[in-house]
């Protein structure tokens, strides 16, 4: 059975989004993966304002906010915040964890690692939230 995850993607990165897009085609057979991506945290709020995705996944390095800031003030919606990054970083991971974040996933480039990020996401997405 598939498991539907409709995906908030807020990284200034494209590649990394293509990246996702062509992994998620991989992976098809185990997640229907709907990718919604923006550039910026304005941008996001823009998008939150008309739908409601089952997860948000966010570059902990945006161009035009603090990271945490932004999951410290989405973090009580009915979305899941999950921070993501290229660097590998026990103190990131404990700040996001702690303004909010459901969770710290490095970025991977390996297509075979990313149904773990996939399988983490969608499980992130239908857990119980907890609200803060």
């Amino acid at each position: 059975m598939k498991k539907e995850i409709h995906i908030l993607l807020v990284d200034d990165q494209p590649g990394y989004c293509e990246f996702l897009e062509m992994s998620s085609d991989i992976w098809n057979e185990h997640f229907s993966v709907m990718l919604t991506h923006v550039k910026s945290a304005e941008e996001a709020v823009s998008e939150l304002q008309s739908m409601t995705p089952n997860i948000i996944v966010v570059d902990a390095h945006l161009p035009d906010t603090n990271t945490l800031d932004f999951v410290e003030r989405y973090s009580v919606g009915e979305s899941p915040i999950v921070v993501t990054s290229e660097e590998h970083s026990l103190s990131l991971e404990e700040s996001a964890i702690y303004h909010g974040a459901a969770a710290y996933i490095p970025k991977t480039n390996d297509p075979d690692e990313v149904e773990f990020f996939f399988a983490r996401l969608a499980e992130l997405s239908s857990a119980p939230r907890e609200i803060h």
